[in-house]
C-alpha cells in the first residue's frame, strides 16, 4: 500500500496547484476532511444506529466511502513525512464502532503530536475496518484507484 502515498501526491499536488493553495496551511483542513470521511463511512455501515432496522448500504457504496477516507489518510501520512504502512494487526475482538472510535481519538493525537507511531495504528485499525466490512487488500487497492481516478475527473471538471 505504500505506493498509493505517489499516487495520492499527485492528487494533492494538482489540487493546491489548481487551486492555487498553500500546502503549509491545509493541515487542519484536511484533519477535519478525513474525520469527516470516517464518520461518512461509519453513517453507511450503520454499525453504531442501535435504533434502527435498516441494513447497511451496498458494499459498493461503503467502499467508495472507505476509498475517500483513504484519501485523506494518506494525505495526513504525506504530511508525515510517508510512515512505512505494513498491515501488522489481522485479528480484533473490537466491533465496528469500537474501531470507529480508536481512529477518532487517534486521529486527534496524530493532529496534535504528529507521531508516525500513532499514524501506523491508524493504519492498521482502519485496515481492520475494511477486514471487519468483508474487503481484502486487493479490494481497497483496486477502490483507491478507481476513486482516485474520479477525483481527477472532478477536477477536470472544475469541483
Amino acid at each position: 500500500m505504500n505506493e498509493l502515498y505517489d499516487i495520492q501526491q499527485e492528487l494533492n499536488d494538482r489540487i493546491v496547484k489548481e487551486h492555487n493553495l498553500d500546502n503549509t496551511t491545509l493541515s487542519n483542513d484536511r484533519y477535519m476532511a478525513l474525520l469527516v470521511e470516517l464518520g461518512e463511512l461509519a453513517n453507511e455501515t450503520r454499525c453504531f444506529k442501535y435504533w434502527s432496522l435498516k441494513k447497511p448500504s451496498p458494499k459498493d457504496v461503503i467502499i467508495e466511502e472507505f476509498s475517500d477516507v483513504l484519501h485523506f489518510l494518506l494525505t495526513i501520512g504525506l504530511d508525515l513525512e510517508r510512515p512505512n504502512l505494513s498491515f501488522y494487526d489481522k485479528a480484533t475482538d473490537k466491533n465496528l464502532t469500537e474501531l470507529f472510535l480508536s481512529m477518532y481519538g487517534d486521529i486527534n493525537i496524530i493532529r496534535n503530536l504528529k507521531s508516525k507511531f500513532v499514524y501506523v495504528r491508524l493504519y492498521n485499525t482502519f485496515m481492520l475496518i475494511g477486514q471487519s466490512l468483508g474487503f481484502d487488500e486487493k479490494d481497497i487497492y483496486n477502490s483507491y484507484l478507481e476513486k482516485n481516478k474520479i477525483n481527477h475527473k472532478r477536477q477536470d471538471h472544475g469541483y
